[in-house]
């Protein structure tokens, strides 16, 4: 029995067109906009080296996760639809999530309404979440792995960066959000 109950070109057009519109989207915001500086911070030479850290990251973890899945034997789950579904589900989550974070922002210095009332960073999280999505979708240890850890490195060196800046322009008002809500990932950092 055949792990997909389509013919093979079949399977590979529904597979792969989906797949490969999530991972355009992924690379094209995390290496895009969502990378700005906060509005009214002077941007310095670590926030330009950051914002080329982060894209490095969002698109070498990308880029990585899919040269991986083809280069090395796969961590398979029962069902292959699985994995894959349940990857592209996530990835799809992350991408509404870095949209919810954008429109959210309302123009505030220190926003803390939707997905700012539990993580500092929402659209940096889902951009760690559609990588990851990415990763578990191409149904691999080593994928899922690079999906996540790859964008963590650059998305890590990035929030230190403009938490620092954050600070020195915000003092208290940041401080009272830093204490109520997560970087990144809930309960974790």
């Amino acid at each position: 029995m055949t792990p997909y109950p389509l013919s093979p070109a079949l399977s590979g057009l529904v597979m792969g067109a989906p797949f490969w519109a999530l991972t355009a989207c992924t690379i094209a915001l995390g290496a895009g906009p969502v990378t700005s500086w906060p509005a009214g911070l002077p941007p310095t030479r670590a926030e330009h080296r950051s914002r080329h850290g982060l894209r490095i990251g969002v698109i070498g973890g990308v880029v990585l996760a899919v040269v991986s899945d083809a280069s090395l034997p796969r961590w398979r789950l029962a069902d292959r639809w699985w994995g894959y579904g349940g990857g592209l589900v996530l990835a799809a989550a992350g991408i509404a999530l870095l949209g919810s974070a954008r429109a959210r922002r309302d123009g505030a210095m220190v926003p803390t309404a939707g997905p700012y009332r539990v993580v500092r960073y929402p659209a940096y999280a889902g951009i760690l979440l559609a990588a990851s999505g990415l990763g578990l979708a191409l149904d691999s240890w080593l994928s899922l792995l690079m999906g996540f850890a790859v964008p963590l490195v650059g998305l890590a060196y990035r929030i230190v960066v403009e938490e620092r800046a954050l600070d020195a322009a915000l003092g208290v008002e940041y401080a009272r959000h830093r204490d109520r809500a997560a970087r990144l990932i809930p309960g974790v950092w």
